[in-house]
């Protein structure tokens, strides 16, 4: 599950994701970034999506273990996930 949140500092703006467990809550990565001003504001989230390019091996298999827990691997990196109503709420 991916939850996230934009804040206003002044002009600036920081931009937060986690890739959360839906089964349990278990946070498997974070990510943040800044933008100093409105107009910067949709470069940064492009370069948070890149962010969420999985590279380390150890978060990798956590983040897909979890993902094996709602669905079935598809791909190496493409996964198939069946979630209820309240799986999607949480």
């Amino acid at each position: 599950m991916l939850d996230g949140t934009i804040s206003q500092l002044g002009p600036s703006y920081v931009i937060s994701a986690r890739l959360v467990a839906a089964a349990d809550g278990r946070e498997l990565a974070v990510f943040r970034r800044t933008a100093d001003s409105d107009a910067e504001l949709v470069a940064a989230l492009g370069k948070l999506s890149h962010d969420f390019d999985v590279t380390a091996d150890a978060r990798r298999e956590r983040v897909a273990n979890a993902l094996l827990d709602h669905g079935e691997r598809v791909q190496y990196s493409v996964f198939e996930c069946w979630l209820d109503v309240r799986e999607l709420a949480s």
